[in-house]
């Protein structure tokens, strides 16, 4: 029993009980997610007083006798739920007002929906009614579409001239006046028809590349056809695909649907030469000289920089197969600067007098490193 407002029940199994989850006049604004419901008498239901505001979402309603039993109540959204096997109505409405049941998948119940016949303003749509005992019925005055869209009903028998994806003819709705201006010829024709090729891929000359695909609405079975950029080209879902040359390739996913409908999707694939030189680095600043205030004043036959005041280090870093990544200063074993861009600088203000080591390490963008080093004597 909920007497609390506000009330979260999330990702419960809840069977065998005579009701699952009583929700009582003082629980408005309760939210019943991602639970399974299993055996009940009731599944979830409310007070003989009603209660507002719920949302019951994402729930399995398996084998229950009444899966949802509202009454009284005004502002409940029972959106996508399974109802499968349930033996009388999955989701039975007296006496509500203003809710909405939207995106559920009705699947061989005793009867779908029931609204009796002192509810009205409710509004129905995007639900999938399958091979249910009775599909629906409703003796109030409710909206059996959302204005544009319906719901799919696998006991409608109207055709679909215009190739639109609704039927020509409204379905009727037993038990009263109301109708579904607006059914679907096939489940789920409310999700748009769309395909993902996901990438963008990258990889090396004469490796094997995994190309994925993914859909979304459409009815099934589905066609591939993926255009590789280079010629090549699959019909298979997944497909593998080597690159004989590097180079950035456009890659074209098209799917057909049963029905000749067809989708695509464009991503790109960067393929490269495999990278296992290392990058050439080199101190060009401080280098066998001798320098004061960031300035040389003359070059000295040693492998030594004597140096006075601030100076700025300079680094020349390159890399032709897959370019600079970063390139470290190290000063007597410690990082004192990451550079990722050029130029690659570092002021260096010490003052510590005596002898220094000087190194900087490049990485390529394939994880090669090479390093340059330099003795200086700071003078002040």
């Amino acid at each position: 029993e909920v007497h609390a407002s506000n009330a979260c029940i999330y990702g419960n199994n809840i069977t065998s009980n005579d009701r699952g989850v009583s929700l009582f006049p003082s629980s408005n604004g309760c939210i019943i997610r991602e639970n399974i419901f299993y055996g009940n008498h009731y599944g979830v239901i409310t007070d003989t007083q009603g209660s507002f505001y719920h949302l019951i979402s994402n729930n399995s309603f398996i084998q229950n006798d009444i899966p949802i039993y509202m009454r009284l109540s005004s502002w409940i959204t029972i959106e996508g739920n399974l109802f499968y096997l349930n033996g009388w109505q999955a989701v039975l409405f007296e006496g509500c007002s203003r809710s909405i049941i939207k995106g559920n998948d009705f699947i061989k119940n005793g009867e779908g929906i029931s609204i009796k016949g002192n509810s009205d303003n409710n509004t129905v749509f995007h639900n999938n009614f399958i091979n249910n005992y009775g599909n629906a019925e409703d003796a109030g005055v409710d909206q059996w579409d959302n204005g544009m869209e319906g719901n799919y009903w696998s006991d409608y028998n109207g055709i679909d001239s215009d190739g639109d994806g609704i039927g020509d003819t409204p379905y009727k709705i037993p038990g009263g006046r109301n109708i579904d201006r607006y059914p679907f010829i096939e489940e789920n024709g409310w999700i748009p028809f769309t395909v993902d090729a996901h990438g963008p891929y990258e990889s090396y000359i004469d490796t094997p590349v995994q190309f994925i695909s993914s859909v979304m609405g459409g009815k099934p079975p589905y066609t591939y056809y993926w255009d590789f950029g280079d010629g090549s080209s699959s019909m298979e879902r997944n497909p593998i695909h080597i690159y004989t040359s590097k180079g950035l390739y456009n890659v074209t996913l098209t799917v057909f649907d049963s029905n000749n409908y067809s989708a695509f999707d464009e991503t790109y694939a960067s393929i490269i030469m495999e990278d296992i030189t290392p990058p050439l680095v080199n101190i060009i600043k401080p280098k066998n000289g001798f320098y004061i205030n960031d300035n040389k004043i003359f070059s000295i036959p040693f492998h030594i920089s004597i140096i006075i005041g601030n100076i700025t280090i300079e680094v020349e870093a390159l890399d032709d197969d897959s370019g600079i990544a970063s390139v470290d200063f190290i000063i007597d074993g410690e990082i004192l600067k990451t550079c990722y861009n050029p130029p690659y600088t570092y002021k260096w203000i010490n003052t510590s007098f005596g002898l220094h080591q000087l190194v900087v390490i490049a990485y390529d963008k394939n994880g090669n490193d090479m390093e340059d080093t330099v003795a200086a004597f700071k003078v002040a």
